[in-house]
């Protein structure tokens, strides 16, 4: 008296009594969904499924698969993709399951979703002679692509009433949290900025929650979080913190929401086009590596942007293109951090590059970065615990350098030839995809490499214009998972940003919050109130000067909220900070701040 649903993937795990279903049989729901999608749909799924959740059962997505009556828990997880490829058609006999009764205010997601995985199997490899696997593939991405049509053509998303706050975060490294209300950002984040240690592993989930922003929870539908898998993976308890997870899962409960994990890669290009003002765009993303789905990792990929869209074209194999792996090589040979507690470095090999012209090492640079069997030797190093003596002696290292001796010049050297490499790479990269394109946008960690991204119009001159967000770094994908949300997935419309986007993105203080804490070291130092001419008075005296007001910037660039200013007509102004006030080397530069006219 039993009937085992295994028709559509073997151990699907529901197992229901056939007496409980068949008064639901209904013989037009056959012959429709027979006609759409052949005789090996049987009317019994479609019909069990509607029923049960009528009645209020457990149903919904469990990792992709449609599971009645299930908890979420490992051991009832079904991988889709490890299964026989005819699963994916399944994917779109979920959607429309789910389409018709479940959750209807989050449909968007739901496609997404299922849109998401069969592209992921596609792979997009764009081969001229596909198999007859893929060929299959594509005929189900094809029907899908149809279904989600028609379905957004009978919607109108501008009337659907959403609860206007999204709060994205970032866990790992670059901790960071973002609340994004009706498309903007109200407040960004990182948690460097209050440990003051650079790059802290921990969870930003955990610090939205420890900033107690409790007037808004009641306005929040969505949490996002966009680097795939990384809150379990590497760091483990470190960057998943059970009780805000808890805390999340009650806050969704209550206000019917949803939580959305999004591949580390397609977040950072959310970030980059979505904070532009362009309306068609090449996306460029490249960086030390992120997960793009549970099996693939990537340093590099290619999207391209249109309205309130991206799309993805080209993900680089891992191994295939990674300059992460040249600067943080070189960073700890030069015995730089590339890490907790002091941050990556690679800023200081970028103004090493500055104090040379040298070419010597470009080959040997350009082929670490792209060669798949040299990228394994350098995964292997473990670059951020191997001493430095084990370094210097490593066979990779004496085959690039041919030395393990390096003097001031010679690191300058390396840094300029390390510079050149990477330029070379970009170049090559950006060639392929350029097309007719007329604006780039650029994320990721890489980005940050300013005189790179200087030069991109001089190598291609139909650039018009290029667009680096304030945090193009991992601490940016806080922002970007939500605006994947608020534009790709929930349909708005893009916003147009005044000027450009803000990088003031941090909380503010008055002045009663500020006299509180000078007050707490009145017996260390002196206060008093002064106007913007006394500040000139001190800057025309060859005094430092630091100035704090309004929000903190958000990103690696101090521009005037939290900054250090000094007269640039002294010629030994720039020792004189590196040396008293920063404590670093001399040769390291500083950005001039002047008149926009």
């Amino acid at each position: 008296d039993l009937f085992f649903y295994d028709n559509y993937i073997p151990s699907f795990g529901t197992i229901v009594k056939k007496s409980s279903i068949s008064p639901y049989f209904n013989s037009n729901y056959y012959k429709k969904l027979t006609k759409e999608f052949g005789s090996e749909f049987s009317s019994f799924d479609y019909d069990l499924f509607i029923n049960l959740a009528k009645k209020n059962k457990k149903f919904g997505f469990l990792d992709e698969v449609v599971c009645v009556n299930c908890d979420y828990e490992k051991n009832l997880k079904i991988r889709l993709l490890n299964e026989r490829k005819e699963s994916l058609k399944f994917l779109e006999k979920i959607f429309l399951f789910n389409k018709n009764f479940y959750n209807k205010n989050t449909d968007e997601i739901l496609i997404y979703t299922v849109e998401n995985i069969i592209e992921e199997n596609l792979n997009f490899k764009k081969k001229p002679n596909l198999d007859f696997e893929n060929k299959t593939l594509l005929k189900h991405f094809d029907d899908f692509q149809k279904i989600k049509k028609n379905h957004l053509s009978n919607k109108k998303i501008k009337n659907k009433k959403y609860m206007d706050t999204i709060v994205g975060f970032q866990s790992g490294h670059d901790v960071s949290y973002c609340l994004l209300k009706n498309g903007k950002p109200l407040i960004h984040e990182e948690l460097e900025r209050f440990t003051r240690m650079k790059e802290e592993v921990g969870d930003g989930l955990k610090m939205f929650f420890d900033s107690k922003h409790q007037l808004h929870h009641k306005n929040i539908k969505y949490f996002t979080f966009g680097n795939f898998g990384m809150r379990h993976k590497k760091w483990g308890n470190n960057t998943s913190d059970s009780l805000s997870t808890s805390k999340m899962d009650k806050l969704l409960y209550k206000n019917k929401g949803q939580f959305l994990e999004l591949s580390h890669h397609m977040t950072h290009a959310a970030n980059a086009f979505f904070s532009s003002n362009f309306k068609n765009s090449l996306i460029l993303t490249i960086d030390g590596g992120g997960n793009e789905s549970e099996n693939t990792s990537t340093c590099a990929t290619i999207y391209e942007g249109k309205n309130n869209q991206i799309k993805k074209v080209n993900v680089f194999n891992a191994g295939e293109l990674n300059l992460a792996s040249g600067w943080n090589l070189v960073a700890r040979l030069f015995n730089l951090s590339v890490g907790f507690p002091k941050g990556n470095q690679a800023g200081t090999v970028m103004a090493m590059a500055s104090m040379s012209d040298s070419e010597k090492y470009v080959e040997p640079l350009v082929d670490l970065m792209t060669n798949l069997y040299l990228q394994k030797a350098y995964f292997e190093l473990g670059i951020e615990s191997i001493k430095l003596s084990d370094l210097k002696e490593n066979k990779l290292v004496t085959k690039i350098f041919e030395t393990t001796q390096f003097s001031e010049q010679n690191k300058f050297d390396i840094a300029s030839s390390l510079q050149k490499a990477s330029e070379l790479i970009v170049k090559a990269t950006i060639e392929k995809f350029i097309g007719e394109h007329k604006e780039l946008c650029v994320a990721g960690g890489c980005a940050l490499n300013s005189v790179i991204i200087g030069k991109i119009q001089n190598w291609f001159p139909q650039i018009k214009n290029i667009y680096v967000p304030p945090v193009p770094y991992d601490a940016g994908l806080a922002i970007g998972s939500a605006q994947f949300l608020w534009h790709q997935i929930l349909g708005n419309k893009r916003i147009k940003w005044k000027d450009n986007f803000t990088p003031y993105l941090g909380r503010k203080y008055n002045q009663n919050d500020i006299k509180k804490s000078l007050s707490k070291f009145k017996d260390f130092i002196t206060f008093n109130e002064n106007d913007d001419e006394k500040v000139l008075k001190y800057l025309d005296e060859q005094k430092i000067v630091s100035v704090f007001g309004g929000g903190s910037e958000s990103g690696r660039r101090a521009l005037g909220n939290r900054s250090i200013i000094a007269d640039p007509r002294n010629e030994k102004m720039k020792e004189i900070i590196n040396e008293k006030v920063k404590h670093r080397q001399w040769f390291r530069p500083f950005a001039p701040s002047i008149l926009k006219e």
